[in-house]
């Protein structure tokens, strides 16, 4: 029978144990424009996004270079907006990481956790159970909403990269609301 996962260490053990090596393999199997927007899972979104898909390709995206992970989040938040997907988060965030995954300098996530989803779903409401709205309103990026710096996270989840735990504050947030408090 297995273990109840009654606190973030148990929740970081699982994910590790039962996710982290298929969340990779996911990643790394993404090798085009059209692999990088839709993804294994991005099927169950209503979404087209078929003209990403083709800018991305125009552009050659995976051979570009980019400072770091901001900077490559950024153009893709770009071409997302100017082909009129405003409210895409997840979609934009998904795409951008597996770009930088498979980018040939491999640029991940350092400086943020990146939140979407409201106060009761997804990473945000996992963040939100955990932390409490007031410390989310005060450690949101005050450049762009939708972001923490990771630092803040650090207690709760130590030495994790930002990713990782963007991770499992989506894949656990059913269980962070049923289990509280951690």
């Amino acid at each position: 029978m297995a273990q109840p996962l009654t606190s973030v260490s148990d929740i970081i053990n699982h994910y590790k144990g039962n996710h982290l090596s298929r969340i990779e393999k996911e990643l790394a199997a993404c090798k085009s424009a059209h692999d990088y927007v839709y993804g294994p899972h991005q099927n169950r979104w209503n979404g087209n996004f078929d003209d990403v898909v083709k800018d991305l390709t125009a552009l050659n995206i995976q051979d570009r270079r980019f400072t770091n992970f901001e900077h490559l989040y950024d153009v893709i938040r770009m071409i997302f907006l100017l082909n009129g997907h405003r409210n895409a988060y997840l979609t934009i965030y998904d795409t951008a990481l597996r770009i930088g995954y498979n980018h040939k300098e491999q640029i991940l996530p350092s400086k943020f956790v990146y939140l979407y989803g409201n106060n009761k779903i997804g990473p945000l409401g996992s963040a939100t159970t955990l932390y409490g709205q007031k410390w989310i309103d005060d450690h949101y990026d005050k450049d762009y909403k939708h972001r923490i710096k990771t630092r803040w996270f650090a207690y709760k989840f130590p030495n994790m990269p930002s990713w990782e735990i963007e991770s499992i504050l989506c894949i656990y947030a059913k269980r962070f609301k049923r289990n509280m408090p951690y």
